[in-house]
């Protein structure tokens, strides 16, 4: 477990990254899809190690898991910029 990396949170950035006191939603959100691309860049770069079936099957499945995450902050702050020029 120690080479995969420490445990994640979809819904929250991982203990220690957060926007500073203050910040608006969509510094949290940018803080968030920063944490979540370097998370896939991480797993990207593992995936080029030798490793276990088990070890890439979890690791391919976290990749896909932080697509999915940056894909909805991404459709999110779409729909709050498509709001705002209403």
């Amino acid at each position: 477990m120690d080479r995969i990396g420490g445990q994640f949170c979809d819904e929250n950035p991982p203990v220690g990254v957060e926007a500073p006191k203050g910040a608006s939603q969509a510094d949290t959100n940018l803080v968030r899809l920063r944490t979540h691309h370097n998370n896939v860049i991480r797993y990207r770069q593992l995936l080029t190690t030798p490793l276990t079936p088990l070890e890439r099957q979890f690791i391919e499945r976290r990749l896909t898991e932080e697509r999915s995450a940056i894909d909805l902050l991404a459709s999110a702050a779409r729909h709050i910029g498509d709001s705002a020029m209403r």
